[in-house]
């Protein structure tokens, strides 16, 4: 127990500087992340009201809410640093790239399985809850990529495109998507 506090006193000091040093880019980011999560709320609800499925509309919400907050007070860096460092102080540091390459791995292939399930086609499906949920995917997966920082994934996501990251170009497509799917919900009504 002892080393879980020990990893975070040490995580914190590149926490703290993650934050002091926030860019723009990260509150234009979690502006959108409001700006998507208000849209679907106001899809929980209209759905409430007529009583259809308010489960994707809410959980949507919440996370989307959530990731706002993560963006703005970093809290996957906090995170990746916090796992590095009890990798460190438990000797198993050297060891953990088969690891962090397996995570990365699972993250990309549940991202791509759900992207392409989130299309939308077939009989009875709600087609804007189906390309929400790929879209939450896509940036749940994101995450999941930044937190595992595996320096193959970490090269690709911070490699800069007209100035900003791969992975934040990403990022914003993917609100943009979640966006565009609240908004269609939202011609339902």
């Amino acid at each position: 127990m002892n080393s879980l506090f020990e990893a975070a006193s040490l995580a914190a000091p590149i926490w703290q500087e993650a934050v002091a040093h926030l860019a723009w880019t990260h509150l234009v980011v979690a502006a959108a992340y409001a700006g998507a999560a208000w849209l679907c709320l106001l899809n929980r609800h209209l759905d409430r009201q007529t009583q259809q499925g308010l489960a994707p509309w809410t959980a949507a919400t919440l996370i989307l809410v959530l990731l706002a907050f993560n963006t703005v007070l970093c809290g996957d860096v906090f995170v990746t640093d916090w796992l590095r460092e009890m990798a460190r102080l438990n000797g198993w540091y050297a060891q953990r790239r088969p690891a962090q390459y397996f995570a990365a791995l699972c993250a990309v292939g549940v991202l791509f399985w759900r992207a392409r399930r989130g299309s939308g086609a077939g009989p009875g499906v709600d087609v804007p809850a189906a390309r929400l949920s790929a879209g939450l995917a896509v940036l749940l997966g994101l995450l999941a990529l930044r937190t595992v920082s595996a320096h193959g994934t970490d090269a690709v996501l911070t490699a800069r495109l007209l100035g900003i990251s791969l992975g934040r170009w990403a990022e914003v497509g993917a609100i943009v998507w979640v966006a565009r799917s609240a908004l269609q919900g939202l011609r339902r009504h």
